[in-house]
């Protein structure tokens, strides 16, 4: 049973580096999602050098009510736009039902 559209109440952009030029200038492409949730959180959690870091907020992506549906988009150090303020993508769990890939909730920084 997927997350109900009622709970899924927000809007996010995910910013994705896609160049970067010779001085270390990024270049962005922006995609945004639709019928996510962004809930505040304090949950201690291990960065990719193994160090603790407390995440500021969670961001639920479910696997069929959010859009795009495409979960891959997601990588860690990317950037989240949500309410005019930037995150950080600090952690990525999947989490499964009994047979299949449920939703997604992402750790932001």
């Amino acid at each position: 049973m997927p997350i109900p559209r009622s709970l899924l109440c927000h809007e996010i952009v995910l910013k994705k580096v896609v160049a970067k030029n010779s001085r270390g200038k990024e270049t962005y492409s922006e995609i945004p999602f639709k019928r996510v949730r962004v809930d505040p959180s304090s949950q201690m959690k291990h960065d990719k050098t193994g160090a603790d870091i407390r995440l500021q907020s969670v961001l639920f992506h479910d696997f069929r009510n959010s859009v795009p549906i495409n979960v891959s988009l997601y990588a860690l150090d990317d950037i989240v736009i949500f309410e005019g303020k930037q995150y950080r993508i600090a952690s990525i769990d999947l989490l499964y039902d009994a047979r299949k890939l449920h939703h997604l909730e992402i750790g932001l920084v």
